[in-house]
């Protein structure tokens, strides 16, 4: 219920998507997808610790991958060279 909260505030705002905060302020995904970020050649997602959800796609890009779980804040994510959002119901 809070993803769909948070997505309907965010469009409400002129958003498509917004990026929900683990309860240290921390980055934990998206209001509808899991969050990966691109910085200095590597990727990074949010450790599941932060509430981010388990999600298929993220399990799969893990798999290809070396991605390295970290905690960041919002203003350290939007220092990043690349974000990039996953979800099954995105496609391949």
């Amino acid at each position: 219920l809070n993803s769909t909260l948070a997505l309907i505030e965010a469009q409400q705002q002129g958003a498509e998507e917004t990026l929900l905060l683990s309860t240290d302020g921390f980055a934990a995904e998206l209001a509808s997808a899991n969050l990966f970020w691109q910085k200095d050649g590597y990727l990074f997602t949010p450790p599941l610790s932060t509430g981010a959800l388990a999600g298929t796609r993220r399990h799969l890009i893990m798999q290809e991958y070396e991605v390295v779980e970290s905690l960041e804040t919002a203003d350290q994510i939007r220092h990043a060279d690349a974000l990039v959002a996953t979800n099954s119901a995105y496609g391949a």
